[in-house]
């Protein structure tokens, strides 16, 4: 088995979370670990539990983790349009 690159080489997983705090490592640990190519960005959706906190200290330890902040809670569909570049207003993925 060869090491995953520290970025995938294409595919992108978004993962649009509100209120995720508890589930979010185990749900990016076992995305990582069946696309071994992939890059997971994470869509904050304003979480008050912390969600994206913690979103961006998985991202500095796992360079294919994505991180962008949405500045307040919207539509269901609002997080998936962010990823995309559609009306949004967060700061691009690092």
């Amino acid at each position: 088995m060869t090491d995953a690159p520290a970025q995938g080489t294409g595919t992108w997983v978004v993962l649009p979370t509100y209120d995720e705090a508890e589930n979010l490592p185990g749900i990016a640990a076992a995305i990582l670990e069946i696309l071994p190519a992939a890059t997971l960005l994470v869509v904050d959706d304003s979480s008050p539990d912390g969600t994206g906190e913690l979103a961006e200290q998985l991202s500095a330890g796992q360079p294919r983790i994505k991180v962008r902040h949405r500045p307040a809670r919207r539509a269901s569909a609002a997080p998936t349009s962010t990823a995309f570049g559609s009306r949004s207003t967060a700061a691009p993925p690092r």
